[in-house]
């Protein structure tokens, strides 16, 4: 951690974790606003921005779980995200379950499109933020980053993503018999390849973890345990579009937050 801090002259947006949150918040900041004296600052620990936790990995046995047709990064250019997959292969359509390898990629190459035409605007910042610090006097944020140079932005947007699962009630970590994270392939890999294996829950994750494990050993023993016992529901053959509706009156008059949106009902607004 260094003394020292950055200031920059321009309004600065920084913009903590750069996976789909974050890459997708920056690329439509910057779209949404033609002012020369924005700056972004994206700052992510690892060195790949747009991946997160769920498009870094490279087995494409991983899919996303929404057709591609629902899955571009703007919301007014829906088949931009079909568009990227058919120059790589025309047989992709809008009903393609598509690689999480490959949607990392398009996340990659929208930001790094987003920065080569508004060059200077985004900036990655490859560091570990360990602490935010308000500024009243200046109306500013001050960010602490690991081995890096503090720097000053005048909003900051949490895009921390998902953090490891607790561990069940009464169950505890035994060196022989290991507790891993689905999402930890690593030690996934490390595991006993012969030895049984329970997946406690049967959602998208668990099947992907069940992908993993009998990648190595297709004969491998695999307990799936689940309160309700249900395999993941399928997508609709042929879903149709969400019944458009009109804005919601009460919404218009709640303050701009998440905590007056989720209190909100019919005719309550923030006090509901």
């Amino acid at each position: 951690m260094s003394n020292s801090t950055i200031s920059f002259p321009s309004h600065t947006i920084a913009i903590v974790g750069a996976g789909f949150s974050g890459t997708v918040t920056a690329i439509n900041t910057l779209r949404a606003n033609q002012s020369t004296g924005l700056r972004i600052l994206l700052i992510e620990q690892s060195v790949q921005a747009g991946r997160g936790l769920a498009y870094r990995y490279d087995d494409d046995n991983l899919l996303l779980n929404v057709p591609a047709g629902n899955m571009s990064a703007f919301p007014d250019k829906p088949d931009d995200f079909v568009e990227f997959c058919q120059e790589l292969d025309p047989a992709f359509n809008a009903k393609s379950f598509i690689s999480r390898r490959l949607y990392g990629e398009y996340l990659e190459k929208s930001l790094e499109d987003a920065m080569t035409e508004r060059p200077g605007i985004i900036s990655v910042v490859n560091a570990a933020v360990i602490a935010v610090h308000p500024a009243p006097d200046r109306g500013s944020y001050r960010l602490e980053l690991e081995g890096a140079e503090a720097v000053v932005a005048d909003k900051v947007v949490l895009a921390l993503g998902h953090f490891a699962p607790a561990l069940p009630a009464g169950i505890s970590k035994v060196a022989n018999h290991p507790v891993v994270n689905a999402f930890d392939f690593a030690a996934i890999d490390a595991l006993d390849r012969d030895a049984p294996v329970a997946v406690i829950g049967m959602g998208h994750t668990a099947i992907d973890a069940v992908f993993r494990l009998t990648s190595c050993n297709p004969t491998r023993r695999v307990y799936m345990i689940s309160r309700r016992g249900l395999l993941p529901f399928g997508h609709r053959f042929n879903p149709q579009p969400p019944v458009t509706s009109g804005f919601p009156s009460w919404l218009a008059s709640c303050s701009g937050t998440v905590r007056a949106y989720t209190r909100g009902g019919e005719g309550g607004g923030e006090g509901a």
